[in-house]
């Protein structure tokens, strides 16, 4: 599936609500103590021993890519320069394009959250 969030124009949030069925059969069968993270590992595996067109280390590296695109980076400026020319980039790091230097995505966000800017701008179900 190509990036969903652009081919079907919703917003991360709507995205999260589409697996919640598969976040609360995962905790029942799993407990209280389940973490999304150990989710996403056992499907990665499913994805191997299943066999499917991917292999769990390649729907990984997928889902990362996919992740990046599609949460908000309105509002990250550069802790070095200022600027607001950030590229997110895998395992929560960005590079500014204007002076190249890289920073922890969390340090440059001055928007951690879906405030009323992000919203707007996004198209939801």
């Amino acid at each position: 599936m190509d990036d969903i969030a652009k081919d079907f124009q919703v917003s991360p949030p709507a995205l999260a609500r589409s697996a919640r069925g598969a976040w609360n059969a995962y905790r029942t069968e799993c407990g209280p103590t389940a973490q999304v993270s150990d989710l996403i590992t056992n499907l990665l595996h499913l994805a191997d021993v299943d066999g499917h067109a991917l292999s769990g280390a390649a729907s990984l590296r997928r889902a990362a890519t996919d992740y990046e695109a599609e949460i908000p980076n309105h509002g990250l400026t550069c802790v070095h320069c200022g600027s607001a020319a950030i590229t997110p980039t895998a395992r929560q790091w960005a590079t500014c394009r204007d002076c190249g230097q890289g920073m922890e995505t969390g340090a440059a966000m001055k928007c951690d959250d879906w405030c009323e800017e992000c919203l707007s701008t996004a198209t939801t179900l």
